[in-house]
């Protein structure tokens, strides 16, 4: 994918880039370009691309408990266990 990000009013070329990936891609290039936009507009780095880490605790029987560590993408939802 390629785009180009312009600012008409001073008639010049703040970004742009060939991006590359497959079409389960798409989604992700998207986040990347918003974020490059994002900065662009406001000066401060985009968090379309983010990711935290988290635990949650599951039961793993009578009195025991487990806590996984997740990490998850936070605008696409996507979640992995780590351990």
């Amino acid at each position: 994918m390629q785009y180009e990000f312009f600012d008409i009013n001073r008639e010049m070329k703040l970004a742009g880039e060939v991006l590359t990936g497959s079409v389960t891609q798409l989604r992700d290039i998207g986040h990347t370009i918003s974020n490059v936009v994002f900065e662009q507009v406001t000066g401060i780095p985009g968090a379309f691309t983010s990711e935290i880490l988290y635990i949650v605790s599951e039961s793993a029987g009578p009195e025991m408990s487990l806590f996984p560590l997740w990490k998850r993408q936070i605008m696409m939802g996507r979640a992995h266990r780590l351990y």
